[in-house]
């Protein structure tokens, strides 16, 4: 990466632990795992399911609908279904699978 002529940027965060238990390394620590998760499991979710989209009247609608997606990913990660795609595939390639396939069912035999 050529950082040449890059300027430095500010960025700023909150946090509710107490400034004096932090060394610089921790705190690094704490941004870049927070943005490992962000863009881990919940930018798949958001990038397949365009969930940030999703607004919601009730909690009710938004907690069912969080594990609804949730056991949708889990199915699809299952390694029961691990041979019907390359490991790299990404998750919108496996629902592609079942809509082309819509007889398919992993738990009947064939």
């Amino acid at each position: 990466m050529n950082t040449e002529g890059a300027q430095p940027e500010l960025q700023y965060y909150v946090t509710s632990y107490p400034c004096a238990s932090w060394t610089c390394a921790a705190i690094l620590e704490r941004i870049l795992l927070h943005w490992d998760t962000e863009t881990g499991v919940f930018g798949v979710k958001d990038g397949t399911f365009d969930e940030d989209a999703v607004r919601y009247k009730h909690l009710g609608g938004a907690t069912a609908h969080v594990m609804l997606l949730n056991t949708v990913m889990n199915c699809l990660w299952a390694p029961a279904l691990a041979p019907l795609w390359p490991s790299d595939a990404p998750l919108s390639h496996r629902i592609q699978f079942f809509r082309d396939h819509p007889d398919y069912c992993p738990i009947r035999s064939p």
